[in-house]
């Protein structure tokens, strides 16, 4: 993935970095400003070792060495660790008067030594900034006096006392809403990413291409006009004919795009028989190849759409057709193919629809009257599409795509499983049957405009098309 590609990621969860971020600073807020108590920092300076110069008293030069300066350096740094031992600590505790025992008074302190320097600091860290400086002077005086105790050398000497601290160390306001801004956005970023690396659906077509081995040769848009008709009474199932209903939308672009990719995969093939199917139902099958028979038979090609989902029939759904006879009336012997071919309201387009809904349909469609049907079709037809059921529900996928002239997945963008279509894909694979390719199907718009297709795509040109079949909002 490129950088344009992780941006684009984040783009498309701006909400999560806007509202981590937020929670972020008020909890920060909240904290800093209710909770957070405020600690002060005094510190007193110290010399460790002679602060006399070695002098030649004949030539007044100075005779100290580097030696000196390192053997002074190395002193600092054992009394960095004498004054937060016991006896100098519970010494300043008791000369400073303030009420902490030597396991509290221990995590105040902290001693540094200045490099290169015979220089040391003694900091005191308490909510009281008086007992911080106080405890801090009685520290300095406590190991002078308990060095000399010790030692019987007076080499500890006091440069100056330790001031009252004016303003706690805590960070700010500002400080703590400027940390906690950084930090919500880093979060977020990295919330997002880590959702989209365990991502395991298709929401594009290199993922299907590394998945399966076989390229996406279609990606349909979502439709939000759709869904929320759907959800309502005055929903017509007819509006899923997009490219009969609306062919200057960007959908029905897609689908001629999907068309061309199609013909290109068929280029060696006058008349040809292809099945749709899909790894799990509502991935959009029978709206998909129900608008690939429309764009086809647009272009001038004679099509035949034949429902083969004899499990839960929809073609004549969509169409507004009679089923009360169908293919299985006509496997059955019951009907004659040519009177129950019915036409539809676009020219070249004519449908099959599955007929009566029989107990053994995969026996019916492993039969030979069924492929003598089909190949009877191919010998009338430029294109018969055959709308299967889900490849990884029953076996009736399998029984149609293994005797024709190629299949299309559909995969339904951000809900069909890369593992899910590889099973699907190997399910065609034991039949020999031939993967066209794979149609992603209810793309977001805002993901079809980042591949780089253009909104109303086929309404600029100003084209306008008007049908008394299906109804327009």
């Amino acid at each position: 993935m490129e950088l344009n590609d992780y941006i684009h990621i984040i783009a498309k969860k701006w909400y999560i970095v806007l509202v981590v971020t937020i929670l972020s600073v008020a909890l920060s807020a909240v904290y800093s400003v209710f909770f957070a108590v405020p600690t002060y920092k005094a510190t007193v300076p110290v010399i460790i070792g002679s602060i006399q110069q070695k002098v030649d008293p004949a030539t007044g030069t100075n005779l100290q060495t580097y030696s000196d300066l390192m053997m002074y350096q190395k002193l600092v740094e054992t009394y960095c660790q004498f004054v937060k031992t016991r006896i100098v600590v519970e010494d300043a505790i008791k000369n400073s008067g303030i009420k902490v025992d030597y396991d509290k008074a221990i995590k105040m302190i902290s001693a540094a030594a200045k490099e290169d320097t015979e220089f040391m600091e003694i900091s005191v860290v308490s909510p009281n900034k008086y007992e911080a400086a106080l405890f801090a002077n009685s520290l300095a005086e406590s190991l002078k006096s308990i060095t000399f105790k010790i030692k019987n050398i007076d080499n500890v000497q006091l440069v100056d006392e330790a001031a009252v601290p004016e303003y706690p160390m805590n960070k700010s306001l500002v400080t703590y809403l400027f940390v906690s801004f950084i930090f919500g956005i880093g979060l977020s970023i990295g919330i997002i990413l880590l959702t989209h690396m365990l991502d395991n659906t298709v929401k594009d077509a290199d993922a299907v291409q590394k998945s399966l081995g076989v390229s996406a040769i279609g990606s349909i848009p979502f439709e939000p006009h759709l869904n929320k008709e759907k959800n309502n009474d005055m929903y017509n199932i007819q509006d899923d004919i997009v490219t009969y209903h609306k062919p200057t939308s960007l959908t029905s672009e897609s689908y001629k795009t999907l068309r061309t990719n199609l013909q290109f995969s068929l280029i060696d093939k006058k008349m040809c028989a292809i099945s749709i199917t899909s790894c799990m139902p509502g991935e959009g099958k029978s709206t998909v190849i129900s608008n690939l028979a429309v764009t086809l038979a647009q272009s001038g090609k004679k099509v035949i759409l034949v429902d083969c989902d004899l499990r839960k029939p929809s073609i004549h759904k969509k169409f507004e057709l009679p089923n009360n006879s169908g293919l299985t009336n006509i496997l059955l012997g019951e009907k004659e193919l040519s009177s129950l071919i019915q036409k539809t309201p676009v020219d070249n387009l004519y449908i099959l629809t599955s007929g009566t809904i029989p107990p053994n349909p995969s026996e019916i469609l492993s039969s030979q009257k069924y492929l003598d049907l089909i190949n009877s079709l191919k010998m009338q037809y430029d294109f018969v599409f055959i709308d299967a059921p889900p490849v990884l529900v029953v076996t009736d996928a399998q029984i149609i795509a293994g005797n024709i002239d190629g299949v299309l997945l559909v995969a339904q963008y951000g809900a069909a499983e890369k593992a899910a279509l590889l099973k699907a894909k190997e399910s065609l694979d034991i039949v020999d049957a031939k993967c066209l390719g794979v149609v992603i199907n209810q793309i977001p718009k805002k993901e079809i405009g980042y591949y780089g297709y253009g909104k109303k795509y086929g309404g600029k040109y100003g084209y306008k098309y008007k049908n008394s079949y299906y109804t327009s909002d």
